[in-house]
């Protein structure tokens, strides 16, 4: 009996775990590359793909020193039976990635006895943040994954009494691997957490043990550092350790935002289970839940990884993207509780009135806010909006009644990205990707005529046209008339296109790129 119990519910994570990947494979086949982080991202590993460079990423012909190489190289991977990088290969990057930080927070869910393993993938597939960041290009979900890699393995580390020094160096290895992602940002708040941890469980003497990780990480990092410079100058590793590291922490030039920022950001990209964690931080605190493993390592993560991010001030909400596989742990650990012991009452009335009032009061929002984009698809986006109500107080009721409510969860899953991420993704996707614009410039670029852009790189330009584009600041202007004299384009943004330069050019195509208005100049 217990094996057929065990048996259906391996079959039901599993058909969770199908259904989000089908609904993720459908949002990435929807759409192109978007503009910024995904079309420079792809660019990148073409031209690396290109070059036969894989330790060193390129942009637009030069090296592009921002990022380390490793997402790049897995974009690669992926696309290996390819002859470019194809638009898919960046969002599997992340859709893989997503998968492995489900798999891990069932890990260490499981080590501190989770009964109930579904309700992590549920939480976690139904938090928005997770859902969009799982099959969006960008570097945050791959990072994300080692952060809970580095967590697992940290936590074993403490909760073994005898010393593990093949832990140790595969700790220090997977720390190695987060810096090759983002750098030090992945690696810096999980020690700092893992040291809190052993404080509290009192085994303070295994932060020497700690130390001889990092110095594994440090070590691997060197070697990839010296060969990178030996391959293309120590310009890029020089970038990388200062710039991009030190710099971008304590004096960022962009993503400006107060110290508070995560703090309010947090209840939109965790909705609607966000508002769940209000309860169990009370409960925690009152009932001292700290005192038990399973609360005390996720919140110390927790706290330790939204204080770090917000001592900086430079942020995006990416940036705490590892948060949220954090509060599906403890949520769940927190759900169990209740479902024994039933929800706290008090906390019920403000909890089912914050979530009840959310979607009702954001309709006339999103009517505002969406109306220029939607035609028919609006009513399937309301049509999303009451189901996801209707789940929500299905969900509320079968928690209170303690009964099992995971597959009322599993339906608002589905209903809310069904209805409504597939058809906004597909709306969205006229604007984030310029069509029509490298439909306009690619007759010309095939008569050898050649593209360039004022004021900036548009690396979605670059992706689509499969070449690199003539890059004008503001300061050159006559460098741009010159070019553009010569029998070649110019994409110039509107608000920064000089009338010096609007006065010599006919406007071939003008529309939005991203979310500025770009006009396609030639000569007159």
């Amino acid at each position: 009996m217990i094996t057929e119990q065990k048996s259906l519910k391996d079959k039901k994570l599993l058909l969770l775990l199908l259904i989000f990947i089908v609904l993720e494979l459908f949002l990435i086949i929807l759409r192109g590359v978007w503009a910024p982080d995904e079309a420079r991202y792809s660019r990148v590993a073409y031209e690396m793909k290109e070059k036969q460079s894989f330790l060193i990423p390129y942009l637009n012909g030069e090296i592009y020193r921002e990022k380390p190489p490793l997402f790049f190289d897995l974009a690669i991977l992926i696309s290996i039976f390819d002859k470019t990088v194809p638009h898919y290969s960046v969002k599997l990057v992340s859709l893989i990635s997503s998968l492995a930080v489900i798999f891990l927070s069932i890990l260490i869910a499981k080590k501190f006895g989770l009964r109930k393993i579904i309700l992590v993938p549920l939480i976690l597939i139904g938090t928005p943040k997770f859902l969009w960041q799982a099959q969006f290009g960008q570097i945050d979900m791959l990072l994300c994954a080692f952060v809970l890699l580095q967590f697992f393995i940290g936590i074993s580390i403490i909760e073994k009494k005898d010393r593990s020094y093949i832990k140790l160096i595969i700790l220090g290895f997977t720390s190695f691997l987060a810096i090759a992602s983002k750098g030090p940002a992945g690696v810096l708040p999980v020690y700092i957490a893992l040291i809190i941890c052993l404080i509290f469980v009192k085994r303070p003497h295994l932060t020497l043990d700690f130390g001889g990780s990092i110095l594994v990480a440090l070590a691997f990092t060197a070697i990839w550092l010296y060969f990178s410079g030996l391959s293309a100058g120590f310009d890029y590793p020089k970038s990388l350790i200062f710039k991009q590291t030190f710099t971008r922490y304590l004096e960022p030039w962009h993503h400006y935002a107060p110290f508070y920022y995560y703090f309010q950001v947090v209840w939109a990209d965790g909705f609607p289970f966000i508002f769940l964690f209000v309860p169990a931080i009370i409960q925690t605190f009152k009932e001292r839940w700290l005192k038990e493993k399973q609360f005390l390592y996720t919140f110390i993560l927790i706290v330790v990884y939204l204080l770090f991010f917000s001592a900086s001030s430079g942020k995006r909400s990416v940036y705490i993207l590892p948060i949220y596989p954090l509060i599906a742990i403890y949520l769940s650990f927190a759900i169990e509780k209740w479902m024994v012991c039933g929800f706290p009452k008090k906390y019920l009335a403000i909890f089912s009135s914050i979530i009840g009032l959310i979607p009702i009061i954001s309709v006339p929002f999103l009517l505002k806010k969406i109306n220029y984009i939607f035609s028919d698809e609006i009513v399937i986006l309301l049509c999303g909006i009451i189901s996801f109500i209707i789940g929500i107080t299905i969900f509320l009721y079968y928690l209170l009644k303690k009964i099992e409510f995971y597959p009322q969860i599993l339906t608002i899953f589905s209903l809310l990205l069904m209805f409504s991420a597939l058809p906004t993704v597909h709306s969205l996707d006229n604007v984030k990707v310029p069509y029509d614009v490298v439909s306009s410039v690619k007759p010309f670029t095939k008569c050898g005529i050649k593209v360039g852009v004022f004021p900036n790189l548009l690396p979605s330009i670059n992706y689509y046209l499969e070449s690199n584009t003539e890059v004008f600041k503001n300061q050159d202007i006559e460098s741009a008339k010159t070019f553009l004299t010569k029998g070649n384009l110019l994409l110039a943004k509107e608000k920064d296109a000089p009338k010096s330069i609007k006065s010599i050019s006919t406007i071939i195509w003008q529309g939005a790129i991203g979310d500025d208005t770009y006009l396609l100049l030639a000569s007159k």
